[in-house]
């Protein structure tokens, strides 16, 4: 869950070595489970070690700043700031972030209390509530933002502009399978 991810200030990679190991466990699966695709189980497994590592990177990146923030609460923060308007309704904000109403809040709650976003009741209709970021804020984003750009340029380093296409399209595709999947029977079918 993007949301709920909380790497701490000194966060290290969770999956130290793990991107080796993808080769073996990969062939350990598709020795239990002979009708595993050997390549495609690989791939899945590197998937979530490169997001683990990224995930440890963008927190040590953060903390280089002097600033700890959960990949969830940067979310929320970062799209406030890029928006261009003053507020977003809650609900429109757990829309976009792809995260629950329960979570959205919990998220709320924690950035509220640290004084960095206010929640008010919607001008026109007070049963929605819109969220804008303090001045605090928007001054913390001004630090976190160019982090997290400058970390998203440093992550794709020494790829050419066509392999960089490439890594969006194989990433696309990857994530409109995971949309479609279904529970599979334990045998394959």
């Amino acid at each position: 869950m993007r949301a709920g991810l909380e790497d701490g200030p000194n966060a290290e990679a969770t999956s130290v070595g793990s991107i080796d190991r993808a080769k073996e466990t990969a062939r350990q699966y598709k020795r239990a489970y002979g009708w595993g695709d050997l390549e495609a189980l690989e791939a899945s497994l590197k998937i979530v070690s490169v997001y683990s590592a990224s995930m440890s990177a963008l927190a040590r990146a953060f903390n280089s700043i002097g600033v700890w923030k959960s990949f969830g609460r940067y979310s929320v923060l970062k799209t406030l700031f890029l928006s261009e308007r003053p507020n977003i309704g809650q609900g429109e904000l757990s829309k976009i972030l792809g995260v629950t109403g329960p979570n959205i809040s919990y998220l709320l709650d924690s950035l509220e209390e640290e004084g960095l976003v206010l929640r008010t009741p919607a001008v026109n209709d007070k049963r929605f509530t819109e969220v804008a970021l303090t001045d605090g804020g928007r001054e913390l984003c001004k630090r976190l933002v160019p982090t997290a750009v400058q970390f998203s340029t440093d992550l794709l380093a020494g790829f050419s502009e066509d392999e960089k296409q490439l890594v969006n399209t194989l990433l696309e595709r990857i994530q409109e399978n995971a949309e479609r999947l279904h529970v599979l029977n334990p045998d394959g079918g």
